[in-house]
């Protein structure tokens, strides 16, 4: 937490004098790791300070704002002591929100791209108003960018007609009750989303997405969660996978290549046109990729951090294009997507 004598002035220019002072250090040196440490602890109290005109009544900040606006029909001066853009110079919470819905509305009707994005506990006093100052222009959300707390994505429940790319990064997801809460739906009334991009936080046993209608998927999920997303995303063309705890596959009964069969068993994928996997699909990979026929086999295929001939899988799969290569990946992942 903050201290009592913080002044956020002081710690801002802390820091750029501490960026200065690392400069001149060159290099990763002990000082230099105790200047950077002291730096987070700065950034840290600066996202934990409370400016004390935020510590008042939600009543008592709304009747702040009533006393700047005179009876209707008469208006505000736009610039001047009797203006509302005045309280703008109160703390920054106060100037961005303006600033927020003021631009918010010059935008007419135009689609919006928007971005929320929050590393630490967010203060229900801070980021109600935002949410509340966008979520009236859902409508008009084209592209969605929202990395928050679980408790406030809830809202993202409305039409949204004209969305077809989010990327969405719920946190504290595992932490707290909200393991043990029900799971929620969000974006089921946005009919056009179909490019999704999900954060290693995000989890399928918690929040439902519309899957499917999704045709292009990027996360990291474990194995159980990348099941669950694949097997309800029947239209997929373009899926990234960063899968944790793959050796979980390998506990199924019999070699050490069963795992891998049996998901590639599972999955139909109708309209797949390009499959990007590393060669380490356990003890047959020859195997493992002819369980995807005849359901969604790809036209072409990609194989990374390859130790067999390109003749071999030419042979397995004369119907299709092969691309063999060596990379020193250490990564296991998949990722099936759209030629060109």
């Amino acid at each position: 937490m903050a201290l009592p004598d913080f002044v956020p002035a002081a710690a801002r220019a802390r820091i750029a004098q501490l960026d200065v002072d690392i400069q001149n250090l060159h290099g990763s040196t002990p000082d230099a790791i105790l200047l950077e440490r002291e730096i987070q602890k700065l950034h840290q109290e600066l996202a934990d300070y409370k400016y004390p005109v935020l510590t008042l009544p939600t009543e008592i900040t709304s009747e702040i704002f009533i006393q700047f606006l005179p009876p209707y029909p008469a208006r505000p001066s736009l610039f001047g002591k009797r203006s509302p853009s005045f309280l703008l110079r109160i703390c920054r919470t106060w100037r961005d929100r303006h600033l927020l819905e003021a631009w918010l509305q010059r935008s007419g009707s135009l689609p919006l791209s928007i971005a929320v994005q929050s590393e630490y506990a967010v203060d229900s006093r801070l980021i109600t108003p935002v949410m509340d100052a966008i979520l009236s222009h859902a409508p008009r959300w084209q592209e969605m960018d929202i990395c928050l707390p679980f408790d406030k994505l809830r809202p993202l429940t409305g039409p949204m007609p004209l969305l077809r790319s989010l990327k969405l990064g719920p946190t504290e997801l595992l932490s707290g009750s909200f393991s043990s809460e029900p799971p929620v739906a969000l974006f089921m009334q946005a009919p056009n989303l179909e490019d999704v991009t999900l954060s290693e936080d995000f989890s399928p046993f918690f929040i439902i997405l519309p899957w499917s209608q999704i045709t292009t998927l990027t996360a990291s999920p474990y194995v159980d969660e990348a099941v669950e997303m694949l097997r309800q995303t029947p239209r997929l063309v373009h899926c990234t996978l960063m899968v944790y705890d793959w050796d979980e596959l390998d506990l199924r009964r019999g070699s050490s290549g069963d795992g891998i069969q049996w998901l590639f068993k599972a999955l139909t994928l109708p309209s797949l046109e390009v499959i990007r996997v590393p060669e380490f699909l356990g003890a047959d990979h020859i195997a493992a990729l002819s369980a995807l026929r005849p359901k969604g086999y790809p036209s072409t295929m990609e194989i990374t951090r390859a130790a067999t001939a390109h003749s071999v899988y030419a042979q397995a799969f004369p119907e299709a294009q092969i691309s063999v290569r060596t990379i020193s990946e250490y990564s296991k992942f998949f990722r099936f997507g759209r030629v060109g």
